[in-house]
């Protein structure tokens, strides 16, 4: 991800910032994209993946950057929290060795924050689960500001959050219009400039905003080591 691309306008619709990945050097890549967001968001920096269909990677994307994030941020005193948001297909508890039992799910309902949280899954990086129920999100909880889950997001440098593909499931677009800041994921030479398009125009349709978009399983025709010098 040595090469920055504007994902938005090079499929044809309006300006965003977006980053390559799929090199060697994932340590490289997620330092870039860690760069992207630091453009794009405030103090507290809350922000969504999503792909546009399945397979397009975006667990794999959330949990480079937590890896990163986490060596990033292991002399200071930031935090990181990971949450996955995929309750259709939840994995990040199986690739973090961590538990399903109790979830984003319960956390909603019930603010039950001791019994949900997973702490230090990486140094630095705690971790939410999806839970075992069906999401519901009663929006006052991210609204007003001495709520459970306000206050918890709140103690955290980054909230980064797993979404489920953004055509394939509604809890992407609730999602967006509560995270507000979105990071499309897209695959090489899969994504087509019309689904690009329809994926930007429903995220703000629901209230998101797309800061930016991630080429994914990038493959480059020439060295990795060159591709990183330029």
């Amino acid at each position: 991800m040595s090469i920055y691309k504007d994902l938005l306008t090079q499929q044809g619709t309006s300006s965003g910032t977006s980053a390559a990945m799929g090199g060697k050097n994932l340590s490289s890549e997620a330092q870039h994209l860690h760069h992207m967001l630091d453009q794009h968001l405030q103090s507290n920096s809350w922000v969504m993946f999503t792909a546009t269909h399945g397979g397009a990677g975006s667990t794999r994307v959330v949990l480079e950057l937590a890896q990163y994030l986490s060596e990033a941020l292991a002399h200071g005193d930031q935090r990181v929290l990971l949450v996955d948001g995929n309750s259709q297909s939840p994995t990040l508890h199986h690739l973090l060795d961590g538990t399903n039992a109790m979830g984003l799910s319960e956390l909603l309902i019930t603010g039950r924050v001791e019994q949900i949280l997973q702490r230090d899954v990486l140094p630095q990086v705690d971790f939410i689960s999806n839970g075992t129920g069906h999401l519901m999100f009663p929006e006052a909880m991210f609204r007003t500001q001495d709520s459970t889950v306000m206050q918890l997001f709140s103690q955290y440098r980054y909230v980064l959050v797993d979404a489920p593909p953004l055509f394939s499931h509604p809890d992407a677009l609730v999602l967006a219009r509560l995270f507000s800041s979105v990071v499309l994921v897209t695959e090489y030479r899969k994504t087509k400039k019309d689904v690009l398009e329809e994926a930007k125009r429903r995220v703000e349709g629901a209230g998101g905003h797309v800061i930016g978009g991630v080429i994914n399983k990038l493959q480059h025709s020439i060295p990795a080591w060159l591709y990183n010098r330029i």
